[in-house]
């Protein structure tokens, strides 16, 4: 139940194996992050706020961070940010207006996305060694890639409606690799799945309406695409 409001330094910053427990607490306007947690640090945040920061709202750095059922927008950098092996488990959260990807990882860093919903922005970007899981999520009005996984990442996608995108839907890129199972993925105004030297699985999907290409698979890529209805490109 607290409040943390234009602080010039990190808002909440938690590190040294520390533990940390957030709830009902709004962190705003921060001239920096809004968290940072870091050096195999642990935290939990629920039904919390984190808006209009002029960085990242969360930084987890070769740590493990859970986030529920909360707000995550309108920061000038990514929602949440995870580097450097951490664990990032969110479910029930709101991500909508933030600058750079809602969700950002890097160097083997590890995510479980479930019950999500995410409006305008780019969605997810992954690159080196990260994975994601993502689950029953609904991705909207897109202003970029709304998935993009770079350099040997890796995702699963289960049950997510990826819809109203300007330009991707979904790119892999450099050896990434996706698994896409009972996906609906529409009304992307550039190829709905782009696969440039990386493999896709995609089965039991919607691939429609797209004002391009349903797929582009290019440069030494592999897509295996089963029981998934395609129709007007």
């Amino acid at each position: 139940n607290c409040s943390f409001i234009k602080n010039k330094m990190a808002q909440l910053y938690v590190m040294d194996q520390s533990i940390t427990s957030i709830n009902d607490t709004h962190i705003q306007q921060g001239t920096k992050v809004g968290i940072i947690v870091e050096d195999r640090s642990e935290c939990t945040m629920l039904q919390s706020t984190i808006c209009e920061q002029l960085n990242s709202g969360l930084t987890v750095i070769d740590s493990d961070c859970t986030v529920l059922q909360c707000v995550i927008s309108d920061n000038e950098g990514n929602g949440l940010l995870a580097l450097n092996n951490s664990t990032l488990q969110i479910e029930h959260c709101h991500f909508e207006g933030n600058k750079m990807p809602h969700i950002g990882a890097k160097n083997n860093a590890a995510l479980t996305v479930q019950h999500c919903y995410f409006e305008k922005g780019k969605t997810l970007y992954l690159v080196e060694h990260a994975n994601v899981l993502m689950e029953h999520c609904r991705l909207n009005n897109g202003e970029g890639v709304q998935i993009e996984l770079n350099d040997h990442s890796k995702g699963t996608f289960h049950k997510c409606e990826i819809v109203n995108g300007q330009t991707n839907a979904m790119k892999f890129l450099r050896n990434s690799s996706a698994n896409i199972t009972e996906c609906i993925i529409a009304k992307h105004r550039l190829p709905q799945i782009v696969a440039n030297d990386s493999s896709f699985i995609l089965k039991k999907c919607e691939v429609i309406d797209g004002e391009r290409n349903g797929f582009i698979i290019e440069n030494n890529a592999e897509a295996h695409i089963e029981e998934t209805f395609i129709a007007r490109h």
